[in-house]
């Protein structure tokens, strides 16, 4: 009488699989926040409205930057990103010339241009710390597509099938969920900031 031994084969899922399927969705994650904010951000300076005036005086600080009083009546906040970091802040002083027209990305100060398109793009839409993150999104979901031939953030279930694509289509779909996870982001972040604002508008105004 013989007896067979029948091994049932393990689903298991390598660890190098799993890191990096955890990078690329770390990555896209951080990301995903990081573009939302820098698009807040960009839509927040084509908002913001300085006609031309000369300073009268230079306020207390907020979060925010100076508050400055203008000969005009008008009072505007300066961000604090626009005048810049420590050592190289720029200083406003009274006399200064500041204007900034809504719909426009240029703030200029004496007549010179301290922001620009080009200044949004590289400070706020894709600044270093988002293209090091994102090129990380990049490599290691191409990394995970070209050793497992489908996407990470697709059908991971070995039971499945999954219908092989090509490496172009699948580096298509992770740049398409990226851009859509943005859009998602930043319209969940104009309403956070939107229902903050109207909170928090009555207890500043005291």
């Amino acid at each position: 009488m013989s007896s067979e031994t029948t091994a049932t084969p393990k689903l298991q899922t390598p660890v190098d699989r799993l890191c990096f399927r955890g990078i690329c969705l770390l990555t896209m994650f951080y990301s995903v926040f990081f573009a939302a904010d820098g698009l807040l951000m960009t839509l927040q300076i084509l908002m913001d409205d300085v006609p031309h005036g000369t300073v009268h005086s230079v306020g207390s600080r907020n979060k925010l930057g100076p508050v400055v009083h203008f000969d005009t009546g008008r009072t505007a906040i300066i961000p604090d990103y626009v005048l810049g970091m420590p050592p190289q802040r720029l200083q406003l002083h009274v006399g200064d010339r500041v204007e900034k027209r809504e719909g426009s990305c240029v703030y200029t100060i004496n007549e010179h241009a301290v922001t620009d398109f080009r200044w949004v793009v590289h400070n706020m839409l894709f600044p270093t710390h988002l293209r090091f993150v994102l090129l990380l999104y990049m490599l290691s979901g191409s990394a995970y597509t070209i050793r497992y031939g489908r996407s990470p953030l697709g059908n991971q279930d070995p039971k499945r099938p999954c219908r092989r694509k090509t490496l172009l289509t699948n580096l298509a779909m992770l740049a398409l969920i990226w851009c859509a996870w943005v859009a998602v982001a930043f319209i969940a972040l104009r309403c956070v900031m939107s229902f903050l604002g109207l909170i928090l508008k009555p207890l500043l105004s005291r």
